[in-house]
C-alpha cells in the first residue's frame, strides 16, 4: 500500500504515504530509526505525538551539552554528530581543559569500544540475548595529561518511588558493567578529591534531596537543577 501511494499520481496519496512512513518509523523498535525521524519531527515543529520521556531525554541531552560549553567553559562545540545509523559523538569540544565527547543513546561498547561485563556473561551461555543497554548520554573528558574522565547521565521521567528505585539498581548495573570506563579516572581522583561521581540520575522536578547527603559515585538531580549538574561536573572533572 505504501509503494502504490508513493506512486499515486495524486500529491494526497504521495503525502499520506510518508505521514504513515513516520508513523511506523516512530513504533521502529531500531533506536537510531526512531531517534532520526523524532528530529524529523521536531525539525517542523510537530511536537505532539511524542512522548514525553523522548522529550525529556532530549532536553537532558541539550542541558547537558549547554552546562558544557558555558558554566564549565568549553566552549562552543567545534563539532556536532547527527542522531543516526553509525553515529559517533554528537558534541565535540576541545579546548585547552581537554576534548570532551558527548555521546547519546549509545552503549560503550560501541561508541568506546570497552567491553562490557554482560556481554562477557551473555557469550558465556546459551539461551542468553540482547546488546549491552544504553546510558541516555556519556560524557567523556581527555585532559591534557591523558587522565580520562567519563560520566553517564541516564534519564527516568517518573515520580514513582518504585521506579526511581529499580533506575537506581539501573544505575549501579552500569557502573558495575562499564568498569573499565573508570580504572584511569579512579586511580588518583579518589586519593585527592574523595569519591568522585561517575553517573548522575536526572528526574523530574517532584524529587527533592536532602541537604545533609554527601554525593558519591551516583548523584540523583532534578532534570530542573542546573546548578547540581554543573557541580557534579565540575567534581567529576577536578
Amino acid at each position: 500500500m505504501l509503494i502504490a501511494a508513493r506512486r499515486h499520481r495524486r500529491p494526497e496519496y504521495r503525502r499520506a504515504a510518508a505521514l504513515a512512513a513516520h508513523r511506523l518509523a516512530l513504533g521502529s523498535k531500531e533506536h537510531d530509526l526512531q531517534w532520526r525521524t523524532i528530529l524529523e519531527l521536531l525539525a517542523v515543529g510537530w511536537l505532539e505525538p511524542i512522548k514525553d520521556d523522548n522529550l525529556f531525554e532530549l532536553y537532558s541531552l541539550v542541558l547537558t551539552i549547554d552546562v558544557l560549553a558555558e558554566e564549565l567553559g568549553f566552549g562552543e562545540p567545534v563539532e556536532y554528530g547527527l542522531v543516526a545509523p553509525e553515529r559517533k559523538h554528537v558534541a565535540c569540544f576541545d579546548s585547552r581543559m581537554g576534548k570532551v565527547h558527548v555521546y547519546f543513546n549509545q552503549t560503550p561498547a560501541v561508541a568506546l569500544g570497552v567491553t562490557s561485563r554482560y556481554s562477557v556473561v551473555r557469550d558465556a551461555h546459551a539461551g542468553i540475548g540482547g546488546q549491552e543497554r544504553r546510558p541516555d548520554v556519556l560524557v567523556r573528558l581527555s585532559k591534557p595529561d591523558d587522565t580520562i574522565v567519563t560520566v553517564l547521565v541516564e534519564v527516568k521521567k517518573s515520580t514513582d518511588g518504585q521506579y526511581l528505585s529499580d533506575s537506581v539498581y539501573k544505575m549501579f548495573g552500569y557502573l558495575h558493567d562499564f568498569r573499565d570506563l573508570w580504572v584511569t579516572q579512579a586511580v588518583g581522583a579518589a586519593e585527592a578529591h574523595g569519591i568522585v561521581p561517575q553517573a548522575v540520575l536526572l528526574v523530574p522536578e517532584a524529587f527533592r534531596p536532602l541537604e545533609e547527603v554527601k554525593p558519591g559515585e551516583l548523584v540523583l538531580l532534578s532534570g530542573s537543577d542546573r546548578e547540581g549538574l554543573v557541580r557534579t561536573l565540575r567534581a567529576a572533572f577536578a
